[in-house]
């Protein structure tokens, strides 16, 4: 069994937490690709000798990395599922320790299982922790988190990967404690973890937080919405801890004029997000809760993949879990055009700044995908970061390659612009989804909004048109070369998207499935968030 943080402390041996887990960041470029070939020559290995490995090698046996990057073909989940879905473990490398449960965006697979080594677990596990160590680290070197360190449950529980990896795997590596325990958490739905989390952080603290921005902004707009009603804290009289916890926050908020906030109450050693809404919500989380959140990356299919560092910039990729390859977006591109083309793909060593790649990872450690497209693009922001002494390429996350919207073939509209775009119009809004449509030969880009503000739709198009322009420079060439706003703005009565919840939820849907997808859903989902107004 490898190390880990619990054995480290259990030794006093604390000082060596920072190099076991983070030390990679000293590595050098041509030291990272020495680890990267290492594990890829191991895995080839083991996949030749299993039948799932077979099938994809389709007879070669790679002896370098370049050699396995031109013989063996990319993939994609449907090479795997009629193995993977039926959990067919003899046809695989290695024993899985468990099987994770991922759902698909739409189309054949919208549930998928994915099986973890032991190994593969461990290092995710492991990858997850280095990143919580950044987050609360103000210096190289820096340790501040400590046993039993309270973190909010606000995760998916399991089978999925935040109740397997950043919840099991994280425990395996350090002792935290989770409000509320993962025993507890399992039997209750989403919105009761959330509820029961903050109200056992009034008693015991809340050091870490660990999910999606968009929880910790509705926290904090709770808070900020309902700091006036008495009812509401009624239940903390009882609890001395709680009680003093909420009196102190009181005074600190009235000694400012304003609202009580989140950060009255709580001051955490980490708050750590994925997605791309961590960027989009970074200030309104700074407003409400005082600290600066930290972002990684990961996917149920590579594990932990890459996490910013204590100076907030762009994210590294861990280079032991997964070997790691970038198809350039105009490859990307043209297999969009011609499934039958074949892309080039790059090497860590291989990249260039500002370009935007779609990745492809190779699990190693036993996993099972080989040369998979994760359906994520990525840009390069940096080859390394001298501020703080790292030699590798720094990236962030771009757009799932499925959420690109191409406006009249001149530009191409991200998740990430349009809801940047939305969030800095000053609309004051619950939720949103965005369609390519197309009427009488033009083609535009349509969002619907569920509103909590009185603008007008026309009022609308030119608030998130302004910001589209800004953000945007392709857009906003668009918009002058045509003399048009390639944007329509329709307003759902408000609440749409929670009775679609609801409804979803009665229906028995999959918990990733609750909420639609916001680009390009699809016209079914479109029918019944209609119906929902």
């Amino acid at each position: 069994m490898s190390t880990t943080a619990r054995q480290l402390l259990k030794e006093g041996r604390q000082e060596e937490i920072w190099t076991y887990y983070c030390g990679y960041l000293d590595l050098s470029m041509e030291e990272t690709m020495k680890i990267q070939r290492r594990l890829l020559h191991e895995q080839i290995q083991l996949m030749s000798g299993c039948i799932l490995g077979q099938e994809i090698f389709k007879g070669c046996k790679p002896e370098s990395a370049e050699e396995f990057i031109e013989t063996v073909p990319l993939t994609s989940y449907e090479d795997y599922a009629h193995y993977l879905l039926e959990k067919k473990e003899e046809v695989l490398p290695e024993k899985p320790r468990c099987w994770l449960r991922t759902s698909g965006r739409s189309g054949e697979y919208p549930m998928k299982w994915v099986p973890y080594t032991h190994r593969f677990w461990e290092k995710a596990g492991q990858n997850g922790f280095a990143a919580m160590v950044f987050g609360s680290a103000s210096k190289r070197g820096d340790i501040i988190l400590q046993p039993e360190d309270t973190v909010l449950f606000t995760l998916a529980p399991k089978p999925y990967m935040s109740g397997e990896i950043m919840v099991d795997a994280i425990l395996h590596h350090f002792p935290f404690k989770f409000l509320p325990s993962p025993e507890e958490a399992e039997k209750m739905d989403f919105y009761q973890r959330i509820e029961e989390a903050l109200q056992l952080s009034f008693s015991e603290g809340l050091d870490v937080f660990y999910g999606i921005a968009s929880i910790l902004v509705a926290i904090g707009r709770k808070f900020e919405e309902g700091s006036g009603d008495k009812k509401k804290y009624a239940s903390l009289l009882l609890k001395p801890k709680a009680l003093i916890r909420l009196i102190n926050g009181i005074i600190n908020s009235r000694r400012e004029k304003r609202a009580l906030l989140p950060r009255d109450i709580w001051q955490p050693k980490l708050l750590a997000m994925g997605g791309m809404d961590c960027d989009i919500f970074r200030e309104t989380v700074k407003y409400y809760w005082g600290g600066n959140p930290i972002e990684g990356y990961g996917i149920t299919e590579a594990g932990i993949l890459s996490s910013q560092t204590w100076n907030r910039k762009g994210q590294v990729f861990f280079p032991d879990i997964n070997f790691l390859e970038f198809m350039p977006l105009e490859e990307h591109l043209k297999v969009k055009e011609d499934p039958g083309y074949t892309p080039k793909t790059y090497m860590m060593d291989q990249l260039k700044v500002g370009e935007i790649y779609e990745l492809v990872i190779t699990n190693f450690l036993g996993g099972p995908f080989m040369r998979y497209r994760v359906g994520d693009l990525v840009q390069i922001v940096a080859l390394e970061d001298s501020e703080i002494g790292i030699e590798l390429p720094h990236m962030k996350f771009y757009s799932r390659a499925d959420d690109l919207i191409d406006i009249a073939g001149f530009t191409r509209l991200t998740e990430y612009i349009i809801w940047k775009a939305i969030q800095e119009s000053g609309i004051q809004y619950t939720d949103w989804v965005a369609c390519k449509e197309s009427r009488k030969d033009k083609t535009f880009l349509h969002i619907y909004l569920d509103i909590k503000s009185s603008e007008g739709e026309e009022k609308a198009v030119e608030m998130i048109h302004g910001r589209l322009a800004q953000l945007d420079a392709d857009y906003a060439d668009l918009s002058k070369m045509l003399g048009i706003k390639p944007l329509k703005v329709t307003f759902l009565e408000p609440g749409a998207f929670q009775r679609y919840i609801e409804k979803m939820m009665n229906e028995g849907a999959d918990l990733a499935h609750l909420k639609p997808p916001r680009i390009n859903p699809s016209p079914k989902v479109m029918e019944r968030l209609m119906q929902s107004t």
